[in-house]
């Protein structure tokens, strides 16, 4: 359920209009980033048998932090490009 709170609360912080919204952002990411290994680690530690009953519960979790990694990541090499064009 904490997967969740974070997700809403990070793509509810879109678009990236402030300088407050992209250090949430990145905070929420670090989290998220936390939870998914935690999660990753813990479906390791499963037997054969349990992790498979726990697939179709946690994959799609594991796939909605996927997304906003994508996200996270889009929007600071947006912002990196639009830097570089500032800069130049």
């Amino acid at each position: 359920q904490a997967v969740n709170e974070l997700l809403r609360h990070f793509w509810a912080s879109f678009p990236l209009t402030s300088p407050q919204r992209e250090a949430k952002v990145h905070r929420i990411n670090k989290a998220l980033v936390d939870l998914y290994e935690q999660i990753s680690q813990a479906r390791s530690a499963m037997d054969p048998a349990a992790r498979q009953l726990a697939k179709p519960l946690i994959a799609p979790i594991l796939q909605a932090c996927d997304a906003a990694f994508t996200k996270a990541d889009r929007a600071a090499a947006e912002k990196a490009s639009q830097n570089g064009k500032t800069t130049t």
